[in-house]
């Protein structure tokens, strides 16, 4: 086997999952027809704008405090490489460690790591042309 997965074996329950889970194949458009950020791209990209998100039953997203500053982004997928710029849909986990700031801006409060997406089903950031904001959505990932 060549490790690249292009199709998702469809099936009920855990096994429809870890397979969606491990794609690995080249689509690079959502379900809309987006078509994906770079993924090294993502993590410059959501420092300067503004960030929504669709599918919020397959996402966690938390962000308390009104100023913070990103410090670093994670991205885990199944192939995620340090440099990768790849723009292919993928089962994603992103993390973020933040610093956090109180209501004038200035004065630190603490920090933390959150999730940002942490998704078993492919699918990859997107910039919406009409308001520049980032969005993640899913891919139709076609079954074996």
């Amino acid at each position: 086997a060549s490790g690249t997965y292009d199709c998702v074996v469809r099936s009920s329950g855990d096994v429809a999952e870890k397979q969606s889970a491990k794609y690995t194949g080249n689509l690079n458009y959502t379900n809309s027809g987006r078509e994906c950020m770079v993924w090294d791209d993502v993590k410059t990209a959501i420092a300067k704008r503004t960030l929504s998100l669709a599918n919020s039953d397959l996402i966690s997203w938390n962000f308390p405090f009104r100023y913070y500053s990103i410090d670093q982004m994670i991205i885990l997928t199944t192939d995620y490489a340090i440099s990768n710029r790849t723009n292919y849909c993928r089962a994603a986990h992103v993390l973020y460690d933040a610093t956090y700031y109180d209501e004038t801006g200035t004065n630190r409060v603490g920090s933390s790591r959150s999730t940002l997406i942490s998704s078993l089903v492919p699918g990859c950031f997107y910039v919406n042309e009409e308001d520049s904001e980032i969005h993640f959505e899913t891919c139709a990932i076609e079954s074996c």
